[in-house]
């Protein structure tokens, strides 16, 4: 199963256009040895942010890579910091691949799962796409079990995915700028709701 992996936003962290958007999960045509980036925040830098193209700090990597990530293109980030030396230790990341919500729908944690507050959250979203789940299980059916350590959801603006296994050993890390949530909760964060996500993995 997957869940919602989260990077922080640095509204105070600049990169080049050309490189702010690395979301679609696919190998990059080519990359620089290294890319200029800037920060003019005030607090220290998380171990992870940004979404599109997510920054990771090489213990993050180390970490990952660790766990089986194979699918990880990491490029190098020299950030400048008015005042005061260059940060280092960071890489802007693509994230190779892509997995359908379809594939692990059936694997979602059951609403009782979940803390009280939430399961009002969960009930809703079931609810509404009730009449799309047969679809989406079915399509399921038909594809290889995923077993990606993180990967990039297949269906929409593609927001980065963890396999729930790990998730819960990067908490226990406690590597800071990142946030993890169930997929049914992705209005939240991501811009779209799970009704759309659903329309998307279910067949035409």
């Amino acid at each position: 199963m997957y869940e919602l992996f989260l990077p922080q936003m640095v509204s105070s962290f600049e990169v080049p256009s050309q490189f702010d958007d690395w979301r679609h999960g696919k190998p990059l045509e080519s990359r620089p040895r290294a890319i200029q980036a800037k920060y003019s925040g005030t607090r220290p830098l998380p171990q992870i942010f940004r979404s599109l193209t997510p920054f990771l700090h090489r213990d993050v990597i180390a970490f990952l890579r660790e766990k089986g990530a194979d699918n990880l293109e990491t490029t190098e980030a020299v950030i400048e910091v008015p005042g005061k030396e260059s940060l280092e230790g960071w890489y802007a990341t693509n994230v190779v691949g892509r997995v359908s919500l379809a594939a692990f729908l059936a694997q979602l944690p059951p609403v009782d799962s979940f803390p009280e507050r939430r399961r009002d959250g969960v009930r809703s979203a079931m609810n509404d796409v009730a009449s799309l789940v047969e679809r989406v299980t079915l399509a399921g059916q038909g594809l290889p079990k995923p077993a990606a350590v993180i990967a990039r959801l297949a269906e929409h603006n593609h927001p980065l995915l963890l396999r729930s296994d790990v998730a819960r050993e990067l908490e226990a890390r406690k590597f800071t700028g990142v946030e993890l949530d169930d997929v049914r909760f992705c209005s939240l964060y991501v811009g779209t709701g799970f009704y759309q996500l659903m329309s998307d993995a279910a067949p035409r």
